[in-house]
């Protein structure tokens, strides 16, 4: 009998000192969405009668979404203020103005309130479900070139632009390239902290890479950069001199995936025709003295030659391997998804004071 409740006591307690184990073992690789399935998915789509699929404005749906989900992507990552959805997802288009991109505004990527909106073509990326196609452009991408990254398997157009822009699959940034349950299916995986060669399948894998856009490297602030600082922040993979883009993993190649060479340093040297990407920020001149010496600027932010396992607020121009070092990239300029400025600018472009571009430009 003794042997037995030994044996009863050991098989109870077991499990419940390995969990408490796990919760105090630091970096301990986790899914990035907990809770319950019914949060996001429904099984039979009918409850009371009366159907559970929503559009994404909220609205009932009469038939199912695909994946037996309640909304689509921009239902989930939609709401009126904050940084989480109703669904707990993080907000990328707001349905109330924001007031402005940066933190406690606006995530990383900035929003699509203004395409959406009020601001017209130029204020962001015109995904379908949000925008019109491009009044001037149609469906194509400025600088489109299926050559420029060939081998790709993220957005693959290889014949040309017949549908207008998507979150995910052939004709969006997020997923694979092989449909809705490749572009969704990262979401049950996603990894947290530094995203790199050092992770599964080499980046290879949809949860594995940089906001699930494939293969691409990065660290990934908890809050997706709601209360960023200049130490605490998103970090972005660089690589200096990636001219053909040979290079797969950097945030200016997933760029180029639609835009082609458009802001690479094809082409020729200085005097350039185009800001460069890719590219380290010299360490001389009035390049030495990015940010007036403050470190990483929010404004105009630099990308990495190496991912650490933190973010950091040092940036030393000229630095082409570290992790402190400094790469310029299409997001020192440009916001993801959208922002209150032409071009999808981090900063007005035609006041006076260009703050934004003299970030690194400290002496204009």
């Amino acid at each position: 009998m003794k042997s037995y409740v030994r044996f009863l006591t050991f098989t109870l307690v077991l499990p419940i000192l390995i969990f408490t184990v796990l919760l105090l073992v630091p970096d301990v690789t986790y899914s990035a969405i907990t809770g319950v399935c019914s949060t996001c998915h429904t099984m039979h789509n009918s409850f009371q009668g009366q159907p559970m699929a929503k559009y994404s404005n909220g609205t009932s749906k009469p038939t199912p979404n695909p994946v037996l989900l309640i909304t689509d992507c921009i239902g989930c990552h939609s709401g009126p203020v904050g940084d989480k959805s109703t669904y707990g997802a993080p907000i990328v288009y707001h349905t109330s103005n924001p007031g402005g991109t940066g933190p406690g505004k606006t995530l990383a990527g900035g929003d699509f309130y203004w395409v959406a909106q009020s601001g017209g073509d130029r204020k962001g990326h015109n995904v379908a479900g949000l925008a019109n196609q491009d009044t001037l452009l149609g469906f194509t991408p400025p600088g489109w070139d299926p050559n420029a990254t060939a081998g790709t398997k993220h957005v693959v157009a290889p014949s040309g632009w017949t549908q207008q822009l998507t979150c995910y699959g052939t004709y969006g940034c997020h997923g694979w390239s092989d449909g809705i349950n490749y572009g969704l299916k990262g979401h049950h995986s996603n990894l947290s902290g530094a995203l790199t060669s050092s992770d599964i399948g080499n980046a290879s894998s949809v949860g594995a890479s940089y906001r699930f856009l494939l293969g691409i490297w990065g660290y990934e602030s908890s809050d997706w950069q709601w209360n960023a600082t200049s130490a605490t922040h998103n970090e972005y993979y660089g690589v200096n001199g990636n001219t053909n883009y040979s290079n797969k993993h950097t945030i200016s190649y997933l760029c180029a995936e639609c835009h082609g060479v458009f802001h690479s340093q094809t082409g020729g040297s200085s005097p350039w025709f185009r800001h460069p990407t890719d590219i380290v920020l010299p360490g001389t001149g009035e390049y030495a003295n990015y940010n007036n010496g403050s470190g990483y600027s929010l404004a105009s932010p630099v990308a990495r030659p190496a991912i650490g396992s933190s973010s950091s607020s040092t940036v030393t121009p000229g630095d082409a391997s570290t992790s402190n070092g400094a790469i310029v990239m299409c997001l020192s300029c440009h916001r993801a998804h959208g922002s209150e400025y032409d071009s999808i600018l981090r900063w007005e472009y035609s006041n006076a004071t260009q703050a934004g571009c003299k970030v690194c430009h400290t002496s204009k």
